[in-house]
């Protein structure tokens, strides 16, 4: 009776034992917590500036252009190239934000009173802005001649300039990264005093007319 006894107990005990080792206290060293990843943080969202210059490019590549240019005012013969007071409240201002945001340093001047934008497509184009005109004496056709400004990574650019209404005295060169080239001369039509843009569509007018604007066409 006794052995009996004795192995019941040594059973009991052995079961005992085998149930405490199969669990482990949630206060055991061994047992590590999981641990939490950190959150991988998103991108900056662009701000309203960039993302007025960002959807217009979109715009300008849609339309199978190299470049945009727009026509934003006059200067009225002040001198002051800070551009955002002379165009403060502006309709332009409202429709493309980013054109506060252009830094002294993109304002190209030469002579003159309109104000232009000139906006690559091309985030890497190369941008190169000359004086234009009879520049020598005897030229029978106006040509390219001192380099004004030159900049790449396609930030827009400023030009204040035509003293004439008949003849530009810039020309702008956009080279896209592709190699594709456009030479313009930024300059208003005569007939309806919009933007003169080449009609290979290479060149797309952003300028913000007036309600009710209709551009004259020729026949």
């Amino acid at each position: 009776m006794k052995r009996i006894l004795c192995a019941l107990l040594s059973a009991l005990l052995l079961l005992t034992l085998t149930a405490c080792g199969g669990k482990k206290s949630a206060e055991d060293p061994s047992v590590q917590p999981p641990v939490e990843q950190p959150d991988t943080p998103d991108s900056p969202a662009p701000s309203v500036a960039e993302q007025s210059l960002a959807d217009l490019r979109e715009t300008i590549r849609a339309a199978g252009a190299v470049l945009g240019c727009a026509y934003l005012g006059s200067t009225n013969g002040e001198t002051d190239t800070d551009l955002t007071a002379l165009l403060e409240g502006a309709d332009c201002l409202t429709a493309y934000p980013f054109l506060r945001e252009i830094p002294a340093e993109q304002v190209v001047a030469p002579g003159g009173w309109d104000i232009y934008c000139i906006v690559p497509a091309d985030e890497n184009a190369d941008v190169a802005v000359n004086e234009y005109g009879w520049l020598t004496e005897g030229a029978e056709l106006p040509e390219a001649g001192e380099l004004l400004y030159h900049g790449s990574g396609a930030a827009p650019v400023y030009l204040i300039a035509n003293e004439s209404d008949i003849m530009p005295n810039t020309q702008v060169t956009v080279t896209a990264a592709d190699g594709t080239a456009v030479i313009y001369q930024p300059f208003l039509s005569l007939r309806d005093g919009s933007l003169a843009v080449p009609e290979d569509g290479t060149v797309y007018d952003f300028t913000v007319y007036p309600e009710g604007f209709v551009r004259e066409t020729t026949a």
